[in-house]
């Protein structure tokens, strides 16, 4: 959801790092898409998903986090989609905002 860090790691693979982020409106037209079986993902084989947030630091951008995975879930309710019970979010984070209010 965001090129940026907070550290500033020399081992980082991530060499290229800004200030640039995902949209609300890039991150609502993916999801329309997944759930428009756009994507051809075989609902029959694959009975979830698993939504990942990477970054840079994804925690970083919390709140545009918070406004997909609500996105996500009202859609699939409104839907009746047939991932929504075994959906799961994901967050691969460095962890050092994990005790900000925030997140």
């Amino acid at each position: 959801v965001t090129e940026d860090c907070c550290m500033a790691c020399t081992y980082c693979y991530q060499h290229q790092k800004s200030s640039n982020k995902m949209t609300f409106e890039t991150a609502k037209h993916f999801i329309d898409n997944l759930l428009a079986d756009k994507y051809f993902i075989n609902r029959e084989r694959d009975k979830t998903i698993i939504v990942d947030f990477i970054g840079g630091e994804p925690l970083m951008e919390i709140e545009l986090i918070d406004a997909i995975c609500s996105y996500l879930m009202e859609e699939m309710l409104r839907l009746d989609h047939p991932w929504l019970p075994l959906m799961k979010f994901s967050i691969c984070s460095n962890g050092l905002l994990y005790n900000t209010p925030k997140v």
